[in-house]
C-alpha cells in the first residue's frame, strides 16, 4: 500500500494523507513504525482505525485503542516536518458514555 502511496505523492504537488487501517499491526510500537514509514514516502497525513479487523472482536479495547493513536501521534510529531495523523471514531458509537 505504501508503494501506491509513494506513487501519488510523486504524480501530483498537492499534499497527499492516506488511510493507513490500524496500522499494518496491532501493537502500539507497530502502528508507530507506520506512520515513520508513511512520512518516508512523503504522506504528510494519515488516519489510524480502532478496528481490529477481527470479527470476534471487531473493535481494540478503549484503553488499548488510545495507547495505539498515543504511539502514532507521538511518532507523526517527532517527524520533520511533522505528519497529521488522526483517527477514526469506531468506538464512538460502541462507546459507554465516559465521566
Amino acid at each position: 500500500m505504501l508503494t501506491h502511496a509513494r506513487s501519488i505523492v510523486e504524480s501530483t504537488d498537492l499534499p497527499v494523507s492516506v488511510d493507513l487501517g490500524k496500522g499494518f499491526g496491532d501493537s502500539p510500537e507497530i502502528v508507530a513504525e507506520t506512520v515513520r514509514l508513511a512520512a518516508d514516502t512523503g504522506l504528510v497525513g494519515c488516519t489510524i482505525e480502532d478496528a481490529t479487523g477481527d470479527k470476534s472482536r471487531p473493535l481494540y479495547n478503549l484503553q488499548f485503542a488510545v495507547e495505539r493513536i498515543a504511539a502514532a501521534a507521538e511518532a507523526a510529531r517527532a517527524l520533520s516536518p511533522p505528519v497529521s495523523c488522526d483517527r477514526t471514531r469506531a468506538h464512538l458509537p460502541f462507546s459507554e458514555p465516559q465521566p
